[in-house]
């Protein structure tokens, strides 16, 4: 079980992990375009709900540091949205 628990992991972080990386490229972006960082709130609300898909079938650090780290990713994207309005 632990090896699928890994694989389930392992294939999260290939598929999901050019999101997080775009994710904190838009958040580093001086942009002041509300539209664009509405999209990408978008794109990091859908990588919480697959964060927590994760974390709830695998319940183990890595699992949980990639939920804590797409609830981050989305709450500095709010920040921006709030902070150009």
């Amino acid at each position: 079980m632990i090896n699928y628990k890994n694989k389930a992991i392992n294939l999260h972080a290939e598929v999901y992990g050019w999101m997080y990386r775009a994710l904190e490229e838009m958040i580093k972006a001086e942009w002041h375009n509300d539209e664009l960082f509405k999209v990408w709130l978008g794109r990091a609300e859908f990588l919480v709900r697959q964060s927590k898909k994760l974390h709830n079938a695998c319940e183990n650090d890595y699992s949980k540091r990639a939920l804590v780290r797409a609830l981050q990713l989305k709450s500095e994207i709010n920040k921006k949205i709030s902070s150009n309005a």
